[in-house]
């Protein structure tokens, strides 16, 4: 079992070839545990910690975009490699996993979108009347 791990970080920037069904079910279970058990509390803790001895808000966040990033590279490029691989062993080729990855996105975005809604610009814009306000013309075609 441990040799599927490394075999997994070994290969993190291997994207041809193939990996077994096993192989790939382990690294992505293994993998997943250590993100979310050890490596999310170390990004919060670092992050809170370039809040504390940080003297201004520019630092914090070069500091936490940093932790981001090596965070990124650490743990999602291994298993990007490795689902390309598990894609070969399926015959399916690997930069579906670029669509899907970009598909992904752009749904987050979408529902991201909804739940946080840009507030609009008040009046009109060179789309149209703001919809907020009312129609003064109409209004007073109805009272005519």
């Amino acid at each position: 079992m441990f040799e599927h791990i490394l075999d997994g970080y070994r290969g993190a920037f291997k994207y041809r070839g193939r990996v077994r069904r096993k192989a790939y079910g382990i690294f992505v279970a293994v993998h997943t545990f250590l993100s979310w058990f050890v490596l999310l509390p170390l990004l919060l803790w670092a992050n809170e910690m370039a809040r504390l001895y940080s003297p201004t808000m520019a630092t914090q966040t070069t500091v936490g975009l940093l932790v981001v990033v090596i965070f990124i590279l650490a743990f999602w490029l291994p298993i990007i490699s490795i689902l390309v691989r598990r894609f070969h062993d399926a015959n399916i080729s690997g930069w579906y996993v670029l669509f899907f990855a970009l598909l992904s996105l752009a749904l987050l975005a979408v529902v991201a979108a909804f739940i946080k809604p840009v507030p609009a610009e008040g009046g009109a814009n060179r789309f149209g009347p703001d919809p907020r306000l009312p129609d003064v013309d109409q209004i007073q075609k109805i009272f005519e």
